[in-house]
């Protein structure tokens, strides 16, 4: 009986000195890898559907919604999901959190957006009330999850996009894009058929 429970005890010992390690994702740790994966992933989807609703507005326009995931893949450089992640907040940063909100822009509200219908912090009363929003976002969320799993894809540029911007005709201040594509030796694409400017180099 004795030994039994010493057997017991050392199990369980074991398993509560597992669980409490730092979380890592070697290869030689497939389990620990299996737990993290997906909640990076739910991120990745997550951050996918506020950048889509702040570069379009909602309800988001699924051609820039696609085309801004080509975009964020060919920054990340693998289908890895921290590379995803990594590319998310260099591509954008006020949205993601990573960097401080704009004065004026709609990462003020579209930072705030959550995996649910509540009304995000920020959200400004002009457009109305949230509640005639709230199944937009419902339906960008189901949209970026299946962008990012592959299973919803459209090519809008002809070219190989790496960029993106507002359209300088509709918002003013969207000119500085314009001037930091044409700084980094980009263009516009002009096939694109997205309410957003995508830039490739030529």
């Amino acid at each position: 009986m004795k030994a039994t429970l010493i057997f017991v005890f050392l199990i369980l010992l074991n398993a509560v000195l597992y669980f409490t390690q730092p979380v890592t994702c070697h290869a030689q740790e497939p389990m620990m890898a299996f737990v993290i994966v997906p909640t990076v992933r739910a991120q990745v989807e997550l951050n996918h559907a506020k950048i889509c609703a702040n570069e379009t507005g909602l309800p988001i326009s699924q051609p820039d919604c696609e085309t801004i995931w080509a975009v964020t893949r060919r920054i990340a450089g693998s289908g890895d999901w921290e590379d995803l992640l990594r590319a998310q907040q260099a591509l954008s940063g006020r949205v993601t959190g990573l960097k401080p909100p704009s004065r004026h822009g709609n990462d003020r509200w579209t930072r705030h957006l959550r995996n649910s219908n509540e009304e995000p912090r920020g959200w400004p009363e002009r457009f109305g009330p949230w509640e005639r929003f709230a199944p937009a976002w419902a339906r960008a969320r189901e949209a970026a999850r299946l962008i990012v799993g592959a299973r919803r894809t459209r090519r809008s540029c002809r070219q190989p996009v790496m960029a993106w911007g507002c359209d300088p005709s509709r918002y003013r201040p969207c000119s500085r894009d314009v001037e930091m594509a044409a700084a980094r030796g980009l263009v516009r694409d002009i096939t694109c058929q997205t309410e957003n400017w995508f830039y490739y180099r030529p």
